[in-house]
């Protein structure tokens, strides 16, 4: 499929979310919207890995470059970040560690239940 049908269908995507976000009573990013309406749209099978590999693989590609307009943001902000340095540094490692924490736990957990589903299919078989 073409990479411009592929923009193509994704721009509709963006469109439809910003228009439902209007509709709704709260506020609510249509980016994040988007992004749940492709996930919607692929379980359903309405919308193909096909449909958007290209594309996708192009933004995965050029992440770095997307976040260039985000950095030169918080450079704009630079003063108000090195007056507050301390108390980042200590937000940004605690947060670091408690999801490096909560991350093992969950796949320390996983590993047990699929161990234990494996366990009682081999059990009903051999049984």
């Amino acid at each position: 499929m073409s990479i411009l049908w592929q923009i193509g269908i994704m721009f509709v995507i963006c469109f439809a979310a910003q228009w439902l976000v209007t509709l709704l009573p709260f506020a609510f990013p249509s980016s994040v919207l988007a992004m749940l309406l492709v996930l919607v749209l692929l379980l359903c099978g309405l919308l193909r890995i096909k449909h958007i590999k290209e594309l996708a693989n192009w933004f995965s590609q050029n992440l770095a470059f997307l976040f260039v307009p985000a950095c030169t943001g918080v450079i704009e902000y630079f003063d108000l970040i090195a007056s507050n340095i301390l108390q980042i540094f200590v937000i940004a490692i605690v947060s670091a560690l408690l999801v490096f924490a909560v991350t093992g736990w969950t796949v320390k957990g996983l590993i047990l239940l699929q161990n234990k589903i494996l366990g009682k299919r081999e059990e009903t078989q051999n049984g």
